[in-house]
């Protein structure tokens, strides 16, 4: 009896925690995903690249946001609303520069594989023109250039039925004067483009953010390449 009393259950070894299933599922993870970049060729695999550049920049970039204190700096959601005037214009900033990166290793990649987007090409090389393309990728452009233009448009989904505006368009280069005038536009089921670019505008990539006119969120963003004919 005694000894029913003073048995107790025997403490079970402490184990080593296995952590050679959760490595080796890690380990195959990339693997397959390596295998399906390596796979990629041509214009893919450089658009996938342009992604993830694209990608760690907009990273840094909250990073940087966080350790100087912006609110929300850390989620997913920053950058698309909720900030304070003085914040916004600091992000866009931050984010005008980080887009104007990513588009010139977009650009460098484009002319390596030889995908570059459809050229709207005026009707006279003396005299202004305006051209209106459909483009394949969704939108309608409305050019007017005596210069050789290609247009990168990506808006934000859910942004057909907003009033949008368009910042004016920057260069790398601080000294080219900006592109400004844009009109992005939902009619009809169609977003339209309407892009105006001065005969002695410098050649060059141009880019800008997309912005929501009533609540100053971010809604996409535009590039305009400019090629001397």
């Amino acid at each position: 009896m005694n000894q029913d009393k003073n048995w107790k259950r025997p403490v079970p070894g402490r184990s080593e925690p296995q952590r050679q299933w959760s490595e080796q599922f890690v380990n195959q993870q990339r693997s397959n995903m390596q295998n399906a970049f390596d796979s990629l060729t041509g214009a893919a695999k450089g658009a996938s690249l342009g992604y993830k550049v694209s990608e760690d920049q907009m990273n840094q970039g909250k990073e940087h946001a966080k350790h100087n204190g912006t609110p929300g700096a850390g989620t997913d959601a920053f950058g698309w609303g909720g900030l304070s005037s003085m914040q916004s214009e600091s992000f866009y900033a931050v984010s005008e520069r980080l887009m104007r990166d990513a588009m010139l290793w977009f650009e460098f990649v484009a002319k390596n594989t030889q995908k570059t987007a459809e050229f709207m090409r005026p009707q006279s090389s003396e005299a202004a023109g305006t051209t209106a393309a459909a483009n394949s990728n969704g939108f309608v452009s409305v050019v007017a250039s005596e210069q050789p233009v290609e247009i990168s448009f990506a808006p934000q989904p859910g942004s057909e039925s907003r009033p949008l505006g368009v910042h004016e368009l920057r260069a790398m280069d601080p000294d080219f004067p900006g592109i400004a005038g844009i009109e992005v536009t939902f009619i009809e089921g169609q977003w339209r483009v309407s892009v105006q670019v001065d005969k002695h505008q410098p050649s060059g990539l141009y880019t800008g953010i997309i912005f929501d006119r009533e609540d100053g969120s971010i809604r996409g963003s535009l590039a305009v390449s400019v090629n001397k004919g």
